[in-house]
């Protein structure tokens, strides 16, 4: 889907300068389209993952072993709320989240 998309936008571009002297190529404007949608990806997923394993230490900490009682303890509001940090890396890139990019 992504690379239809910058070859769309190279063509679009390319309607955009038809008739006007022009010193860019189809090609070429697709190319740097295409590296930089693969940068952002690539940065959008890192944050992703700093975010996930920021929130992990901040919200949790590190994990002792223990009994964990929900009405005494607060450790489980704050594994609901880590849940809901770890949405980002889950949901991010248009539902796949990250790790289906990296493995």
């Amino acid at each position: 889907a992504l690379i239809p998309a910058a070859l769309y936008g190279a063509v679009l571009f390319q309607r955009f300068v038809r008739g006007r002297e022009s010193n860019y190529d189809m090609l070429e404007v697709a190319g740097v389209m295409y590296a930089t949608l693969v940068v952002t990806v690539v940065v959008a997923s890192l944050v992703a993952l700093l975010v996930d394993v920021a929130a992990k230490w901040v919200l949790l900490g590190r994990r002792q072993p223990g009994v964990y009682e929900w009405d005494k303890s607060s450790y489980c509001q704050r594994w609901q709320l880590y849940l809901l940090a770890q949405r980002i890396r889950i949901k991010c890139l248009s539902g796949l989240g990250v790790l289906e990019y990296l493995t």
